[in-house]
């Protein structure tokens, strides 16, 4: 977690990362689901933000099962090696629970 605004009540996520053995098997959902009760009943945060490129649709899925929801794109945001790859920005309630 990182950029912490506890004027906003709001907390982004970056750099989430699981090992490629563990793909596919729900451990970045339920670290992603860990994360935002954290953020909500020990940070006191309301909401939790990241970004994910617009090619890595594995990655997405998983946050949307975890609760996030795009709310918009941002087009050129990362480039790598002559390419230009779009950040998918998304949101999600933190939880109260930890």
């Amino acid at each position: 977690m990182r950029k912490a605004d506890y004027e906003r009540n709001s907390v982004h996520f970056g750099f989430i990362v699981v090992s490629p053995g563990m793909r596919g098997k729900g451990a970045g959902k339920a670290m992603v689901q860990q994360a935002l009760k954290f953020a909500g009943g020990i940070l006191g945060m309301e909401r939790a933000t990241l970004g994910v490129f617009e090619n890595n649709p594995a990655a997405r899925h998983c946050y949307e099962a975890a609760g996030f929801a795009a709310e918009g794109t941002t087009q050129d945001a990362f480039r790598y090696r002559g390419e230009s790859w779009a950040v998918i920005d998304m949101a999600a309630k933190c939880r109260p629970e930890f």
